[in-house]
């Protein structure tokens, strides 16, 4: 009889279980695809990526080979999992963005920003999805689509099936202590999303943004032949604030900006033609000229919701500096390529000023045209004695070469530079930093022309 009613006990749980993996599976069906993004409680921990994040990476055996158009890979679709915001500048507050809202006010000198909150749920349902960091054009296209245009953000990311806030407070303050070197608050954004598995495992994503760059809300969309006021509150110390358009025909043309005191305002014409008009705002700050902001705006047409792009070249093999700089020069002269503008040829004197200054960023914790010891570009070309007639510099720092080269031809500024047909040589230097998970290069070009 015992036995029997062990057995019986068997039977009904099996049923139990049957029915308990049954409902699991509506549960899924009903939320469709998106079922990560929707049962969204509380999040983090993970590696640290710069952004753009963290890329795969092979120098290919023969480079001529890859010499095929980025945009022409159209293998990779992202949809987002919530709507689009549809201004720069204005974001609603859910009741998540309260709860780590409260979470972040705990900790000095950081402050909660709902619309980096908005990208970090897209990324968290990402690394869910795909096990992996968002990859340049991917994390581009989130953050645009949450209202957010802020340069240098940071993405940590983490699997976990640990229970409460303390992974997100430990890894929270871990991020706020590093490279904090202008000491200027931390905006902070926060995303968790739940994968249905046993145990329960938590995507939870968190961004950094040293910026204090503030706008006031302004439409993603224009009309055509229309002009939009651009406003905002400048960073604390900026000077020279400029900002440079591009519209669908990509030319690139720069805009007056009127500053009184810490406000600021450009005019932004949309344009005739439809497609997105990019704009980016540069200010010099410590460390020289720096990337502020660049927002899309879409003329005649709404705010996509999903983002179809390319994957990257691989670089596994990518070991020595050597070769990541051969791979640099490679990458730019084939947009070069693309662009019908000539390529830029290479000199040894270029290569290794460039190269001291990456090691020097990278050995005094900074990043920036301007170092405390070499000063500027010129400075340093001054001091080895090589004369130009016209001089610019780019500096990136990502997870892969590819991913650094990528995001100098998506900022405007440093477009500018890479497809300038001023330019004749080109000096590029590298520097490596292992940070564990993964290693971060340091990039920098310099570009000549002779008297």
């Amino acid at each position: 009889m015992k036995n029997e009613s062990r057995g019986k006990k068997n039977h009904k749980l099996r049923w139990l279980q049957v029915l308990e993996w049954v409902a699991w599976v509506l549960l899924v069906a009903w939320m469709g695809p998106q079922a990560w993004e929707r049962v969204q409680p509380w999040l983090l921990d993970g590696p640290l990526a710069s952004s753009p994040p963290e890329g795969v990476t092979s120098v290919p055996v023969s480079l001529e080979s890859k010499a095929k158009a980025p945009w022409m890979n159209t293998g990779d679709i992202l949809r987002l999992g919530e709507p689009p915001a549809t201004e720069y500048g204005n974001h609603e507050w859910t009741d998540m963005d309260r709860y780590f809202g409260d979470l972040v006010d705990q900790e000095p000198r950081a402050e909660y920003d709902p619309a980096l909150a908005h990208a970090a749920r897209e990324l968290a349902a990402v690394y869910a999805r795909t096990g992996g960091l968002a990859t340049d054009g991917p994390f581009t296209f989130i953050m645009n689509s949450a209202g957010t245009s802020d340069w240098g953000v940071k993405q940590a990311l983490m699997l976990t099936t640990q229970e409460g806030d303390a992974p997100i407070k430990a890894r929270l303050r871990e991020l706020l202590a590093q490279e904090d070197t202008d000491k200027r608050p931390a905006r902070i954004g926060i995303g968790e999303v739940h994968q249905l598995k046993r145990p329960i495992r938590r995507s939870i994503a968190i961004l950094v943004s040293r910026s204090d760059l503030y706008l006031d809300p302004i439409p993603r969309t224009l009309m055509p032949g229309l002009t939009a006021s651009l406003r905002g509150t400048m960073p604390r110390g900026a000077t020279g604030l400029k900002a440079i358009r591009m519209g669908p025909e990509e030319v690139m043309e720069t805009l007056e900006a009127k500053v009184s005191g810490e406000r600021f305002e450009i005019r932004v014409p949309a344009g005739l033609q439809r497609g997105v008009v990019w704009v980016e705002l540069i200010a010099t700050l410590s460390h020289g000229p720096t990337p502020l902001a660049q927002l899309g705006f879409n003329v005649g047409e709404e705010v996509p919701s999903e983002w179809q792009g390319t994957k990257r070249d691989e670089e596994g093999d990518l070991q020595t500096t050597d070769e990541a700089e051969d791979y640099a020069l490679f990458l730019l002269n084939r947009d070069r390529e693309y662009a019908g503008v000539p390529r830029l040829a290479r000199r040894d004197d270029l290569d290794g000023l460039a190269r001291l200054h990456c090691e020097d960023m990278r050995d005094e914790g900074y990043f920036g045209h301007h170092s405390a010891r070499t000063g500027s570009v010129s400075d340093r070309m001054n001091d080895a004695g090589v004369s130009f007639r016209r001089l610019g510099e780019n500096l990136a720092r990502n997870s892969s070469i590819g991913g650094a080269q990528e995001g100098l031809m998506f900022s405007l500024g440093h477009r500018k530079n890479c497809l300038s047909k001023s330019f004749e040589y080109v000096g590029i230097g590298v520097a490596k930093r292992d940070r564990g998970t993964g290693v971060d290069w340091y990039l920098c070009q310099v570009f000549m022309s002779p008297p």
